[in-house]
């Protein structure tokens, strides 16, 4: 946690343990996009437990809603401060001279807002979860009626 802190500190960037634009998560539930303040940043990934390295695979490769701070995880995972520092940089468009980094980050900002709306569209009264719940439901009164 230290390095981690030092990293943060070091980054220049102001933040409260989180960033402004961003999250970071152990992703230890729900894939890393279960909680209202997970949804719609990017989130700034690092595994602590085996059981979380698919999360990070589903935000860092497959959503791109994110990014890993270590391939590494458990008492494996030994982050240097240099690293958290890049890492913030580049996903909070510090360095703007690398072009690459700022579309990037803008970017994944960008795919963790759509994720968000889709999410809120999903939950919504008529929406996909909503109406797959209610089925799910009538299904198991359904059955529970039968016997």
């Amino acid at each position: 946690m230290e390095e981690i802190l030092a990293g943060l500190r070091e980054s220049g960037v102001r933040y409260l343990l989180a960033s402004r634009d961003g999250y970071l998560t152990s992703i230890a539930r729900g894939g890393g996009v279960g909680a209202d303040d997970e949804i719609g940043v990017p989130m700034i990934t690092f595994p602590f437990y085996f059981d979380q390295i698919p999360n990070r695979k589903l935000i860092v490769d497959d959503l791109k809603v994110g990014t890993k701070v270590t391939n590494e995880f458990g008492a494996k995972a030994v982050v240097k401060r240099d690293e958290v520092e890049k890492i913030v940089k580049k996903f909070m468009n510090i360095n703007e001279a690398a072009e690459d980094n700022v579309s990037e980050a803008k970017e994944m900002r960008r795919r963790s807002s759509e994720l968000k709306e889709m999410c809120r569209r999903a939950l919504a009264k008529g929406g996909s979860s909503d109406t797959n719940m209610d089925a799910f439901i009538q299904e198991i009164l359904q059955i529970h009626g039968n016997y």
